[in-house]
């Protein structure tokens, strides 16, 4: 009689099969010399995250009016190392030069959507410094194809001098073209200053509103 062979594999075996434990090299914790000299060394200028860090304060500064010797205060300087020490603030001069690259990029975008309206309202006024500074504003509102309203501040230039029509004039027409505002489209909205009135009265084809909040507070 032959005798009972024995299972090579046990039921139990194969319903609970058994845990290989392995043999694992624990990573250290201690930070490697060239680990600590990343961590504190600032980050590439022409980095991703840099690019970022620097276009949120040129936000910054166009959005709430800010002066750019903003970088140059110590106490920004602390307030931003304490988050992120590897960040640097970028220097005035880097800043105006950002800031001339987001002007021509807001500009070519403001005027994209400028010549989708056919007609134009310009406002003007001028106004003076604390300092005794001479500027000269101009806004201008329109409509867009599906008639949701824009409004954007096109020049806030420096006005030194006699404020005569001839100079008005001059500097109205030269904004006009340098956003490219075709004079037949334009509606000038001013105060009822004589100088003003006749400065718009010396520009082809633009048609001139008084302004009915100075008229009223005229009254």
């Amino acid at each position: 009689m032959y005798p009972l062979l024995r299972p090579l594999v046990s039921p139990s075996s194969i319903l609970n099969p058994p845990v290989r434990v392995g043999v694992y090299k624990r990573k250290s914790k201690h930070p490697t010399p060239s680990n600590l000299l990343q961590r504190n060394s600032p980050y590439d200028t022409s980095s991703a995250k840099v690019g970022r860090l620097n276009s949120l304060l040129v936000d910054l500064v166009c959005k709430q009016c800010l002066p750019m010797s903003l970088v140059e205060s110590d106490a920004l300087r602390a307030f931003v190392h304490e988050p992120d020490p590897r960040y640097i603030l970028p220097s005035r001069k880097s800043l105006s030069n950002d800031l001339i690259v987001v002007s021509n990029t807001k500009q070519d975008t403001i005027k994209d959507t400028l010549i989708q309206s056919s007609f134009h309202t310009l406002t003007t006024d001028m106004w003076t410094s604390a300092s005794n500074d001479a500027y000269m504003g101009v806004t201008t509102h329109w409509l867009g194809p599906d008639f949701t309203p824009f409004n954007r501040c096109l020049a806030v230039k420096p006005a030194p001098g006699s404020h005569t029509a001839d100079f008005l004039s001059a500097e109205l027409n030269s904004v006009m073209d340098e956003w490219g505002i075709a004079s037949d489209s334009v509606h000038m909205v001013t105060d009822s200053g004589a100088n003003i009135t006749k400065a718009v009265s010396q520009m082809p084809n633009v048609k001139w509103r008084p302004c009915f909040a100075h008229t009223l507070s005229c009254a």
